[in-house]
């Protein structure tokens, strides 16, 4: 399990009996007393296999001794720890049969343990030998991994039985090597995270490729010294109103277009963090986003203004397109820090209430390099902003872009949810990034 997955420590289910001595009689029932209960297995250390089996072994002994509870109690009581059902899901299975004597080896097996994908069962047959089986649901595994896991596993116990000296080794070579090329492929390396904020990208891409198309919407183009110039005239407004507004949430309530854009790069280069907030939104909603994220400002298109009363303590202002192309005093200095929060995304929430993701400036930067690196995306390209500005993959489409120095492309906001307009515009803008959830595609 440590080689065919992520991670040295985990748990597997270990079946256990659990005939307590609630009864004179108890030992005199026929019946299944069987109980699964979860196995911590820890080979973090680097110990022998003799030590690693002792400590299994020692961690059976002392669950063993505690039987009181039930597995399935167990199990209740730490999905409740992680906060939803079904996320401690412990789907491999132990079921050891040494204690079971004159054991005759079955001629047929059939898994029926609910929620299990692989149980491994194990005897000692009456003339000494070590008998195992695994009984698995095939199509929850990828073509070739079980039969290469099973032939490790065979291989490793032919060669503990005739190679004493292995019981001391401290590793072992079960991939096989095709597996573990394959492995070492999609493996990204190992790179420092970028010292550079989400506004850095902006200043960079302005200065190498000024009249570059940076967004395509509703039929205009918005090159990159027009956006930064729009951003940073909308950044000074916004100190101007809030003085202290680095580090606070500014909330943006826009469409899909050059102010949303706009808006969102002032934000970011102002030293706040946005929080997007889809104008379509009931009103309750809306004003519950502006007041749990304790928005100091609220950035309004102007079309949208008049849905606006007061809110709260927010200051409340028009995004105003018509200076996109005004200039504008650009600072030099860093407002950001690239553990400073970003952008604060509300979720729907499973209780009916929207919850907030937060994510600093370091995280979406490092996921934003990462895409453009793994797929070679460049100043050539095109990216079809498909997602919502409400969900976090339009981090990405805002973001990605720039970075890359690409140019971003927005569907029409009166069609945004019509796919027939979505190949439209794919067709018509030549794009060459999609990017989105896989029900949209």
């Amino acid at each position: 399990m440590a080689a065919w997955s992520n991670s040295r420590h985990f748990v597997l289910s270990n079946m256990m009996t659990r005939r307590l001595d609630l009864h004179p009689e108890m030992r005199d029932i026929i019946g299944n007393f069987a109980s699964l209960y979860p196995l911590e297995s820890d080979f973090r250390a680097d110990d022998s296999f003799v030590e690693r089996a002792r400590r299994v072994q020692e961690q059976v002994i002392h669950d063993g001794r505690r039987l009181h509870w039930g597995g399935m109690q167990v199990m209740q009581a730490w999905n409740k720890g992680k906060g939803a059902l079904g996320v401690a899901a412990i789907p491999f299975v132990v079921g050891s049969g040494l204690f079971m004597e004159d054991f005759k080896k079955s001629s047929f097996g059939c898994l029926e343990t609910s929620q299990v994908m692989l149980d491994h069962q194990f005897n000692e047959l009456d003339d000494g030998r070590y008998y195992y089986v695994w009984d698995v649901l095939e199509e929850f595994f990828l073509p070739g991994v079980l039969d290469a896991m099973q032939q490790a596993y065979h291989a490793l116990l032919e060669r503990l039985s005739a190679e004493p000296a292995l019981w001391r080794a401290r590793t072992f070579a079960l991939l096989p090597h095709e597996q573990a090329e394959a492995r070492q492929k999609v493996t990204p390396p190992a790179m420092a995270l970028p010292d550079v904020c989400l506004d850095d990208f902006l200043c960079d891409a302005a200065n190498r490729l000024p009249q570059q198309t940076a967004l395509r919407a509703g039929g205009k183009s918005l090159d990159y010294a027009a956006l930064q110039r729009a951003s940073a005239r909308l950044a000074q407004r916004l100190r101007t109103a809030v003085p202290d507004v680095r580090g606070k949430c500014v909330v943006i309530v826009a469409e899909r277009g050059a102010a949303l854009v706009q808006a969102v790069h002032a934000v970011v280069r102002a030293g706040a963090a946005y929080v997007p907030v889809d104008p379509e939104l009931p009103d309750e909603r809306r004003r519950y986003i502006i007041e749990n994220s304790e928005a100091a400002v609220v950035l309004v298109q102007r079309r949208y203004l008049d849905t606006f009363g007061a809110v709260g303590a927010s200051t409340i202002l028009p995004i105003e397109e018509e200076h996109l192309h005004a200039a504008a005093d650009l600072p030099d200095e860093r407002i950001s820090q690239p553990t400073d929060l970003a952008y604060l995304i509300y979720t729907s929430g499973s209780t009916g209430r929207p919850k907030g993701v937060m994510i600093e400036h370091q995280g979406a930067v490092n996921t934003v390099l990462d895409i453009n690196r793994r797929f070679g995306v460049t100043e050539n390209d095109r990216i079809f902003g498909v997602s919502s500005f409400g969900f976090d993959l339009s981090v990405y489409d805002l973001f990605g872009s720039v970075a890359a120095g690409a140019t971003l492309i927005y569907p029409d906001p009166e069609q945004a949810l019509n796919p027939s307009h979505w190949l439209d515009v794919l067709l018509q803008e030549k794009a060459s990034v999609w990017n989105s959830a896989p029900p949209l595609a």
